[in-house]
């Protein structure tokens, strides 16, 4: 099933495109927490399912998976760190 995000719905990004680092990092969030619930879900499959080719395809996938999720948890720690270290909405600085 495929979801139709449009601005709005769900966040707050009311012009429809994301410019500022946090906003890139909310929308990577959200598509972090979906390719995770899939992920699970897939893997709840996986041990429902005693044909052998199957399951092996779908330990395959689940492996191409975490790929991209790696890949996606890398990118939005780089938009986390653009926010951090431009100091947005902070207002002063200090060393922790």
């Amino acid at each position: 099933m495929c979801r139709i995000i449009t601005p709005g719905e769900g966040h707050e990004h009311g012009t429809g495109t994301a410019a500022e680092p946090a906003e890139i990092a909310e929308l990577l969030r959200e598509s972090l927490i979906g390719e995770l619930q899939t992920t699970g879900d897939l893997m709840a499959r996986l041990r429902m399912i005693e044909d052998a080719e199957v399951t092996h395809a779908l330990f395959h996938l689940l492996e191409k998976k975490r790929r991209l999720t790696d890949d996606l948890w890398l990118l939005l720690r780089r938009q986390e760190d653009r926010f951090f270290e431009a100091g947005e909405n902070h207002g002063h600085s200090h060393s922790h």
